[in-house]
């Protein structure tokens, strides 16, 4: 079958449907060369290049604790909801995982908060990238990422096509 490489768009909750469309994909066998997500799509294709088995995710997901996903940590900034949940289902999941350890080549798009001008991020620690594209501005708290605020991508485009090709370049 054909090599792909697969923009994964934004979607809150919805976006985890995104692993059933890549495990589809693998299972009809299709090669996914390369991942590039904004917010949700961020969330799913972070697990999926890292070869996360879906019963594991399915185990997290079911564990979750409501009451206290959209917690706040003392270190975020100001927003109205905190991200702590999610770093909790990520952690045990993607561990310390880097860019570089990924089984397929991935990357999140971003925005600096105060400049506008976008970033693909495809190096260094996992978690704190899904963070930053999952960030929502006064929703959910941007992520300072060397002297940038980023924000995702998704308030100002729903699809990461440009990530796509550079990962897969």
């Amino acid at each position: 079958m054909a090599d792909i490489s697969i923009a994964l768009g934004g979607g809150g909750v919805k976006g985890i449907a995104h692993l059933g469309v890549l495990k589809k994909l693998k299972e009809e066998g299709f090669n996914i060369r390369a991942i590039a997500g904004t917010s949700a799509g961020g969330v799913a294709g972070s697990v999926f290049s890292a070869n996360i088995p879906l019963s594991e995710v399915r185990q997290s997901l079911s564990n979750l604790n409501n009451r206290h996903f959209f917690s706040r940590s003392h270190q975020d900034r100001p927003s109205l909801l905190g991200l702590r949940g999610l770093v909790n289902i990520l952690t045990p999941l993607l561990k310390n995982r880097t860019f570089e350890d990924l089984e397929i080549p991935f990357a999140v798009t971003t925005v600096d908060i105060h400049t506008h001008n976008e970033y693909i991020i495809h190096t260094g620690p996992i978690i704190e990238a899904v963070l930053a594209t999952a960030a929502i501005p006064g929703v959910f708290p941007s992520i300072k990422i060397g002297s940038y605020r980023i924000i995702g991508w998704r308030n100002f485009r729903s699809c990461p096509c440009g990530g796509s090709t550079l990962v897969s370049a």
